[in-house]
């Protein structure tokens, strides 16, 4: 049923209107009817970007205004994730695994390990959620969850088993080049 038939149902009881299509009620009735039609979808739109799970434009921006700039550039489902995650984080949540999903809310999935000192902690950072965000930035977002009192290294390389793989080089023949890690990173086939 329309708002503008329930409107003239509620009132047909009382008798003293005229509620037929062309009379001044039947027109008063109809303005009001879209005024709370645009009020309805005006409260749906707000109900919407008021939960998390459910907003598509205003209600992500202005989360994401909270922690830093908006992330127009990225798709929806990631944006929402992020800031998922990063509505997840308590003072609880001091796992390596805790930590992995804090460094998602940075924009950065990655790997957490404890170095065995003790004291230093390494990420090995393999996706980033934002290609046009710096790591300097990711490290910045990233030491607002990592423990204080543990240094971490951040380990952006792109170096992996495909690339490796790639070089078309065998064990020996890579060992004898005498390369360290890093050169090996930096290293590209001629």
């Amino acid at each position: 049923m329309s708002r503008l038939q329930a409107l003239r149902d509620a009132l047909r009881p009382l008798g003293i209107y005229k509620l037929e299509k062309g009379t001044l009620v039947y027109a008063e009735l109809a303005a009001y009817a879209a005024g709370l039609d645009l009020l309805e979808d005006g409260l749906d739109e707000l109900e919407r970007e008021a939960f998390l799970p459910t907003a598509q434009g205003e209600g992500i921006s202005r989360r994401e205004e909270i922690y830093g700039k908006p992330k127009t550039l990225l798709p929806l489902r990631e944006r929402r994730e992020m800031l998922l995650y990063r509505g997840a984080i308590n003072n609880r949540n001091n796992t390596r695994e805790d930590l992995e999903r804090a460094l998602v809310a940075c924009g950065l999935r990655a790997q957490v390990k404890e170095n065995l000192d003790g004291a230093s902690i390494y990420i090995n950072c393999f996706d980033f959620l934002e290609d046009f965000q710096g790591q300097e930035e990711i490290k910045a977002a990233a030491k607002e969850f990592l423990p204080c009192h543990l240094e971490a290294e951040f380990d952006f390389r792109t170096l992996d088993w495909n690339r490796i793989d790639s070089m078309d080089k065998t064990f020996d023949q890579m060992d004898a080049a005498e390369m360290t890690w890093n050169q090996i990173d930096a290293y590209s086939p001629e």
